[in-house]
């Protein structure tokens, strides 16, 4: 602290000794050259400078000599310290042993205040973590309840659009790592194939989901009656549903009608494939 003071002072005696240069006291041979010029304006600017070199120079002494006390009280705190020190060292109680050990004790008091301080912010911030990851799971199980139940409510008018009530709706929930979909009271493989159909649809309902794709190994697993069903829904639906299905005689008339109106590609044997002929 002493230092600083010291590098100020220097600045401000370095400042001190700065003059302002004097222009002239005489602007009489400036007529010569200029004899249109305005001398008493000339006049004025000169005193306004003196003026400010006089202000100056007030300014900076009153600053010098508040940091000279300053630097005098520095001066006698350390002469205090510099005593204390030296008594200190001439007490024969305190060895330089001693003054060693001291030290040492100090740098591990140090240390170990500073270990202190890491551990106690470090369990702090486990018990902030745990909260917060406690916080979290309770939202993710309000999200997955919302959602599954959004979920099975649209399911279930689905199912009973396609079934009326002579068959359970399938079932969707979710837990933090995994999920079970199934339908109750009944694990047919048509009703597996169904389930997955409903909630195809549903979840082309429920999102912006743009389009959906059965293939006919899904859809021939299903009653006629419930297909005719899923055939209105798709029909029905805003969005783009594809599927595809072999045997269409086979099914009911309903069914037939949609299909006919609704088709875009034909497929048949005898020259009817995708490319004109069978590639097996």
């Amino acid at each position: 602290m002493r230092s600083g003071v010291k590098s100020r002072l220097e600045t401000i005696k370095e400042n001190a000794e700065y003059k302002f240069s004097v222009t002239t006291s005489n602007f009489e041979k400036l007529l010569v050259y200029f004899p249109d010029a305005n001398v008493q304006r000339l006049e004025d600017i000169e005193k306004f400078h003196h003026k400010i070199s006089s202000i100056f120079k007030g300014e900076i002494g009153s600053e010098k000599r508040g940091i000279e006390k300053e630097l005098k009280d520095y001066n006698d705190l350390v002469n205090t310290y510099e005593k204390q020190l030296e008594e200190l060292i001439k007490n024969p109680k305190l060895s330089k042993t001693v003054l060693s050990r001291h030290s040492e004790l100090l740098r591990q008091i140090n240390l170990l205040q500073k270990e202190n301080d890491a551990y106690v912010h470090l369990t702090r911030l486990k018990a902030n973590k745990k909260d917060d990851n406690e916080r979290l799971a309770l939202i993710r199980q309000k999200q997955f309840a919302i959602l599954s139940s959004e979920l099975n409510t649209e399911m279930k008018n689905i199912n009973q659009f396609i079934y009326g009530e002579n068959y359970n709706a399938p079932v969707i929930d979710f837990s933090e790592n995994s999920y079970s979909f199934f339908t109750p009271d009944d694990t047919g493989t048509g009703i597996a194939y169904k389930g997955l159909v409903v909630f195809d649809l549903t979840v082309l309902k429920l999102t912006k989901l743009p389009i959906v794709v059965h293939d006919s190994i899904v859809l021939k697993q299903i009653s006629d009656t419930a297909l005719e069903k899923i055939l209105e829904l798709d029909d029905n639906s805003e969005k783009q549903v594809i599927i595809a299905l072999d045997k269409q005689n086979s099914y009911t008339e309903k069914a037939n009608k949609i299909l006919n109106t609704k088709s875009v590609l034909r497929l048949a044997p005898n020259g009817d494939e995708l490319f004109g002929r069978s590639w097996g």
